[in-house]
């Protein structure tokens, strides 16, 4: 009995690993979603370092661990996958420098650099 549980806990993981991944993919298809993936390695501090000297730093890392695990995932599906990544870094690096010029330009509501 305990055999068939852990056999079936094993297919579900299998199952629902390989559905984030779908989902992972569906997400960096699109110019959203690979918006949302950059601010959430931002936000986790993926290019960041993570030591303060203190127990800080084991928060940094928990943050960190979060986004090289979306990361891996996003690049199980091979070369796909590190085209979506390099993509959406891309597109993210050029969307900050264009904000970056409206806010200097005055244009927006609220003179926040975003294009409206």
């Amino acid at each position: 009995m305990i055999a068939n549980y852990n056999e079936e806990n094993e297919k579900l993981q299998k199952e629902l690993t390989k559905q984030n991944v779908n989902d992972l993919n569906h997400l960096l298809s699109t110019t959203e979603g690979r918006r949302f993936i950059m601010w959430l390695f931002k936000l986790c501090g993926q290019e960041s370092t993570s030591f303060t000297g203190n127990s800080q730093t084991y928060f940094n890392e928990g943050m960190r661990n979060v986004a090289l695990v979306v990361k891996f995932e996003a690049l199980k599906p091979g070369v796909n996958g590190m085209n979506l990544l390099q993509k959406a870094e891309q597109e993210y690096f050029v969307l900050a420098n264009d904000i970056k010029e409206n806010i200097k330009k005055g244009v927006g509501k609220n003179n926040d650099g975003i294009k409206r």
